[in-house]
């Protein structure tokens, strides 16, 4: 048995090497992304499409932010499901404070087959028609910089490239331990997107070529779809295009969260992957049960081995190989946050206050991941700004109700 043991404990050791290797290639990739000039001077006429459900925290600062981009030809569509929505009001008044600018407010309507997000985006598209080169989607709790829209569409001048994208880096604003823990956990989907093999579609900043649109029939699979992003890495990557992830577009939302949204919110990524990216939902959900459950058999050996269950130097050892996973998890959010800050370089001292934190938490996120993964076995049902949906197909999704 302590043999056993402790060729599983070099094999616990050899596991978590591969995410810090992984760590310092996403380290190497984005400085040299960054090395590069984030613009080449490509100018499409660009539309600018923003659905909105309620008021975010800080709704007004985010959407001030989308209106201060600086690329030229640029339209906005901001939608609502109805005109009740707060967030219509709120938009309205901002508008009326912008009267130069190139601003839509349209009103979506709801279809039960969809989800609300999918439907305010296919209502803005409708809008377009032909009018613009490239579509750009953002969410509206994201904050971003004046550039970041000029930045985003930049790889579209490439034809093998099918979409561009940002991601999301949550910023909590008091630093509660949840907030914090979510940010952690969010951060994790990060080191995948440098790679064009393994990237994917974030929803929350992605510009495709409006011919591209087109050729992927993306309005065909949104028709009856809830995750937008998802749907539309599947539809690129059919018809052979590339996905490039913008360093430059690494986007922050500032949100505090209890434990019940954060679980909520987790839950709902993992069950959404499960069910429109099956491949990498089991390579996730494997690397998080088979770490896990080592560092559980690390845990009971060394408690057998104080109690005196066991006296054997190499069960020990093997034990200690085993919960070397946790600093190994802690050594690789060492890695990958100056990675981090250097996308974000206007939050750097916010970053670098909170990089303890983060070392900290990353076993606590692997766990976390865990839990969503059990959860997600058992349902194909989630709760996404107050709608609950039921997700029968990647191409078929009913909503079961919604809260007022």
């Amino acid at each position: 048995m302590s043999w056993i043991a402790f060729l599983v404990g070099l094999g616990a050791l050899a596991a978590a090497i591969f995410p810090v290797l992984l760590a310092r290639r996403f380290v190497r990739d984005i400085h040299s992304a960054l090395r590069e000039p984030p613009d080449f001077g490509y100018r499409p006429k660009v539309s600018l499409i923003i659905p909105c459900k309620g008021l975010d925290p800080d709704f007004e600062a985010n959407i001030t932010a989308f209106l201060a981009q600086d690329h030229p030809n640029l339209d906005f569509f901001f939608i609502t499901a109805t005109t009740d929505d707060p967030a219509y009001a709120a938009l309205s008044e901002i508008m009326r404070h912008n009267p130069g600018l190139a601003v839509k407010l349209l009103v979506a309507g709801v279809i039960p087959g969809r989800s609300q997000k999918i439907n305010n985006q296919l209502k803005a598209i409708d809008e377009i028609g032909e009018s613009s080169d490239v579509f750009v989607f953002m969410d509206s709790d994201a904050r971003p910089n004046s550039a970041f829209v000029r930045h985003l569409v930049q790889p579209l001048r490439e034809r093998t490239t099918g979409l561009a994208t940002g991601f999301r880096w949550y910023m909590p604003v008091h630093g509660g331990f949840w907030s914090m823990l979510r940010s952690a956990w969010n951060g994790g989907g990060v080191v995948f997107l440098p790679d064009p093999q393994a990237n994917y579609a974030w929803g929350g900043a992605m510009a495709i070529r409006r011919e591209t649109f087109t050729l992927c029939d993306v309005v065909g699979r949104w028709k009856n779809a809830l995750s937008d992003d998802m749907t539309i890495t599947l539809a690129v990557r059919e018809k052979g295009l590339g996905i490039t992830f913008v360093p430059h577009c690494l986007v922050t939302t500032h949100e505090d969260c209890t434990f019940s949204q954060m679980l909520e919110w987790t839950n709902r990524q993992t069950t959404i992957a499960r069910v429109y990216h099956p491949a990498l939902w089991w390579k996730i959900a494997l690397a998080h049960c088979v770490g896990n459950a080592v560092l559980f058999l690390g845990l009971g050996l060394l408690a057998g081995q104080v109690a005196g269950g066991f006296d054997s130097m190499m069960i020990l050892t093997a034990s200690l190989l085993m919960l070397s996973i946790v600093p190994m998890e802690m050594l690789n959010a060492q890695i990958l946050l100056p990675a981090i800050v250097a996308m974000l370089p206007e939050h750097r001292e916010r970053l670098e206050r909170q990089l303890w934190m983060f070392r900290l938490l990353a076993p606590l996120a692997s766990l976390l991941a865990l839990s969503n993964t059990i959860y997600s076995l058992f349902t194909r049902r989630i709760t996404w700004r107050g709608v609950t949906y039921e997700m029968r197909s990647p191409t078929q999704t009913i909503v079961v109700s919604e809260q007022p």
